[in-house]
């Protein structure tokens, strides 16, 4: 049995597997695949994968573990690590982790700092780690009660961790890890960024999981810029681009765009069957049933929520505004009935920025929106009085 509390590793291995590590005791490069027998090499890609064996030039990262936890600071549901993972219970359903990057940005976004402030104001929500079984929520707003699970049925493992000088591959690596983790133990993840760029990474680890995906993405951007002056070609404003590209994803169903763009000379229009979007002055006269009526209900989907989807009145701290948007109730609704409606496998909201205002309120309404998310499925009556004593 290999333990690694850091990594939340508790893994049973063969003697078979057992004696192949010891060549790893001093560094050593791997063995050539192709003089692997079948065995050996699913055994020599389950302890890749896991971590067990990693580059030399990472190892002590990987030895630091790959989170920060939040400890005691604010967090959203109960406080825990990856090892907390394998004592699932029942009530516990999600698991949320912060990605704090901007290295996908072309400019100091203040992203990195997205994941503290969604937890600061997750607070005033009223819906606290602290709640017990059976604690009742009083929507007023939306006219009825919720049952709550204890935590909110939400485990919370801090951040993943930021090294000095890395790349947003070296970043994503461990997040990719890290959601992995969660799906494999039968988790929903939420991820917090963090821009735009590293929703690539736990999209690629429920890939891992499902054979087939849709992606609901909230934006002002279809986020499609492949920009050839980047060091990579990853980035905020390539990730669906990339996303398209990856095997399984089905579908791509974008809400609230409207950018002005200009054509290049000599780019050419195409189509991907695959693609649909709605924009936002076409959100504002339709109701979210009609908005997705026709998305297949036999599809898991993953929900990418973009803060300048918003209307930049409502939500200043953000990166890259565009005039318009939807509306805070608006937004609401179109969360609630996805997550109701359809099968949400995974989500992530990006691009909370931090700003000089005493209050953040991009960081306020992606916080009410991730408790939608937590309680669409929760039960839940009709509230006839507000008066409990």
């Amino acid at each position: 049995m290999l333990l690694h509390e850091r990594l939340g590793l508790r893994m049973k291995i063969s003697a078979r597997a057992a004696r192949a590590l010891d060549s790893f005791l001093e560094p050593s490069p791997l063995p050539d695949g192709s003089h692997l027998t079948k065995a050996a090499k699913r055994d020599l890609d389950a302890l890749l994968a896991a971590r067990v064996l990693v580059p030399e030039s990472e190892a002590e990262d990987w030895d630091e573990g790959p989170l920060v936890g939040v400890g005691r600071g604010p967090a959203i549901g109960a406080p825990g690590g990856l090892g907390d993972l394998q004592r699932r219970v029942s009530a516990r359903r999600f698991v949320v982790v912060g990605a704090p990057s901007e290295q996908g940005s072309h400019t100091a976004s203040g992203a990195q700092h997205g994941p503290s402030l969604i937890r600061e104001r997750f607070r005033y929500f009223g819906a606290s780690s602290a709640v017990d079984a059976g604690t009742r929520l009083l929507d007023v707003d939306g006219r009825c009660v919720y049952t709550l699970p204890p935590s909110l049925g939400t485990i919370d493992v801090g951040d993943v961790r930021r090294v000095p000088g890395e790349g947003l591959s070296a970043f994503g690596a461990r997040l990719q890890f890290v959601v992995d983790r969660a799906v494999a133990q039968g988790f929903t993840p939420i991820t917090l960024g963090g821009d735009h760029a590293i929703s690539l990474f736990p999209l690629r680890a429920l890939l891992r999981h499902h054979a087939a995906l849709g992606i609901l993405h909230f934006d002002a951007h279809h986020d499609h810029y492949l920009d050839p002056s980047q060091p990579g070609p990853l980035s905020h404003a390539s990730v669906f681009a990339l996303a398209m590209r990856e095997a399984g994803v089905r579908k791509l169903v974008q809400l609230g765009l409207r950018t002005l763009d200009v054509i290049p000379a000599g780019h050419r229009k195409r189509s991907d069957p695959r693609i649909h979007f709605v924009t936002a002055r076409e959100l504002s006269r339709r109701s979210p049933r009609e908005v997705f009526a026709r998305l297949p209900r036999d599809l898991p989907w993953y929900l990418s929520f973009d803060v300048d989807c918003m209307a930049p009145h409502l939500a200043r701290e953000t990166g890259t505004r565009e005039l318009g948007g939807i509306a805070y109730y608006q937004g609401l609704d179109l969360i609630e009935h996805a997550a109701r409606h359809l099968d949400i496998v995974g989500a992530d909201f990006v691009e909370v920025a931090r700003r000089d205002e005493r209050v953040n309120h991009a960081a306020e309404i992606v916080a009410r929106y991730v408790l939608a998310l937590l309680l669409a499925k929760l039960p839940r009556a009709r509230m006839t009085s507000y008066l409990y004593a």
